[in-house]
């Protein structure tokens, strides 16, 4: 029975990996900001507006 769980907790975690991964790749073909630091275009341009 802990084998058949610990076999759905591992297709779990790379089905969740796949599908992140994958939204991750269209946001990016979207040219979407995907996540982390900001970038320093972002930053400049809030500089410049002050």
């Amino acid at each position: 029975m802990e084998s058949v769980l610990e076999g759905m907790a591992e297709y779990y975690s790379k089905n969740l990996a796949r599908e992140v991964m994958k939204g991750m790749r269209e946001t990016a073909l979207q040219c979407k900001h995907t996540g982390g630091t900001r970038l320093l275009a972002m930053m400049l341009d809030q500089i410049d507006n002050m």
